[in-house]
């Protein structure tokens, strides 16, 4: 049996600034359980959407985390050890008072989710009911809308959930994102096979001397990707990351 280690929680990338106050609402800091395999920018464009709604209301945000899962998830994860939500929750509000970056009384540590993740509250053996209460009343949810999907109903519908409505916050996605981390999985195969497309259009093209050059065609295609390529980077950089 390994050895469980107990590492630091990394602070380095938090807002913290010892001389200035906290929020009318109290200081917040976001956690994000999930596979994240892999992570994407929608991933961390969630932390910015619940980072903005919190501001909103009066909270000051010092950052936020995001805690993979292992394949005890029954899904494909980045790590072998395993901890439950409320444990992972619980370690992170007790190590940022420990360290005193934080006040336990104006504290607030929520989890970060989508509408899929808050729907699975209610599947019967996803999750513990105890501990869906205490996440919900003692910590808080923010979840972001994801399109198809009524917060709303799926609030009403769990006896559980419509107890702590009130520390439940319902985000709306501006511009509605469907990158998951499932579809990015299948972006290899389907890069290889365009690839082999087109690399039988330049031969084609090639060969019947319809369209320009083969070559020529690779060389748009290529620049174009690049630019693509530069500006998803960018984007990405913008946001950082385990922070804001």
């Amino acid at each position: 049996m390994e050895e469980e280690v107990e590492l630091p929680l990394p602070t380095e990338k938090l807002a913290v600034d010892p001389g200035r106050e906290g929020g009318e609402q109290g200081v917040a800091v976001l956690v994000a359980t999930g596979s994240f395999n892999p992570p994407t920018y929608m991933h961390l464009r969630m932390f910015e959407m619940a980072k903005d709604e919190l501001q909103q209301r009066g909270y000051c945000v010092l950052g936020g985390y995001m805690s993979p899962v292992n394949d005890a998830y029954k899904k494909e994860a980045m790590q072998k050890s395993y901890q439950r939500t409320l444990t992972v929750l619980s370690r992170i509000r007790n190590a940022l008072c420990k360290d005193g970056l934080a006040d336990g009384g104006s504290l607030k540590v929520m989890l970060l989710c989508g509408s899929d993740l808050l729907e699975s509250f209610s599947t019967p053996g996803v999750w513990i009911p105890d501990q869906i209460r205490t996440i919900c009343k003692d910590f808080g949810v923010i979840c972001i809308r994801r399109e198809g999907k009524d917060v709303e109903k799926i609030i009403s519908s769990s006896e559980t959930l419509s107890e702590c409505r009130d520390n439940i916050i319902s985000v709306d996605e501006i511009v509605p994102n469907q990158i998951s981390s499932s579809r990015v999985r299948y972006i290899p195969t389907a890069a290889a096979f365009g690839g082999v497309c087109i690399g039988a259009l330049t031969v084609l093209a090639d060969f019947i001397g319809a369209i320009g050059s083969g070559t020529g065609i690779l060389l748009a295609v290529t620049i174009i990707y690049q630019y693509f390529e530069t500006f998803e980077k960018e984007r990405a950089t913008e946001l950082g990351f385990f922070g804001f």
